[in-house]
């Protein structure tokens, strides 16, 4: 069960305020435990973006929204036909539509993005 994050989400927070660099890579690694015990259980969350990151308190991080965690298969990666934010979908998921523990990396990437620079790494906004 999360916890009742009163602060909001990852989302809320960029707009009120700005990262450096120390704290960014803090939330970084609180968010990228939370995958590594994901992926240690076997499981793949998938849709991994600020919108799904709540502020437990102003520097606790947790992550949320779990109905796109599916198990990975015996070849290590997760068939899906479901799609979710076309702007922290990785390049793999698009083309093959599976997901692996790399993928989940890959959104982490974008949110540590957006973090140190307040907007994502590229300029393309998601049309569905």
């Amino acid at each position: 069960m999360t916890p009742f994050c009163a602060a909001g989400d990852l989302d809320e927070v960029m707009t009120g305020r700005k990262f450096g660099p120390v704290e960014a890579v803090d939330v970084l690694c609180q968010l990228a435990g939370g995958a590594s015990f994901l992926h240690g259980s076997g499981y793949l969350h998938r849709d991994l973006k600020p919108s799904n990151v709540f502020a437990v308190e102003a520097d606790r991080y947790v992550i949320g929204d779990f109905g796109s965690v599916v198990p990975l298969n015996a070849q290590g990666y997760a068939q899906s036909l479901t799609q979710h934010s076309l702007l922290y979908r990785p390049p793999e998921v698009v083309t093959t539509r599976r997901s692996y523990r790399e993928s989940d990396i890959y959104q982490l990437g974008v949110i540590l993005f957006q973090l140190l620079g307040g907007q994502l790494p590229y300029e393309e906004t998601e049309t569905g």
